[in-house]
């Protein structure tokens, strides 16, 4: 199959890398670290709201638990 030239630069580019394994890659890492930053953005967002002192009980009590299971699960 015949490739189409590339339109611009920029596109042939995304191409490159879409084709390339380590192209593939660095794209799944600019997702991550894009996923990461809304999470946090969020995250930031509910605290500023006065709501971070619930998600931190939450999280602490969630925590526990799983010691509590690992505990129980080893002994």
């Amino acid at each position: 199959m015949k490739q189409k030239p590339c339109v611009s630069l920029r596109l042939c580019s995304v191409r490159t890398l879409l084709r390339n394994q380590r192209g593939a890659q660095a794209i799944e890492y600019v997702a991550v670290c894009a996923l990461v930053v809304l999470l946090l953005t969020g995250i930031m967002s509910v605290i500023q709201d006065g709501g971070g002192e619930e998600i931190g009980s939450a999280v602490l009590e969630k925590i526990k638990g799983w010691f509590t299971q690992w505990g129980e699960e080893s002994g």
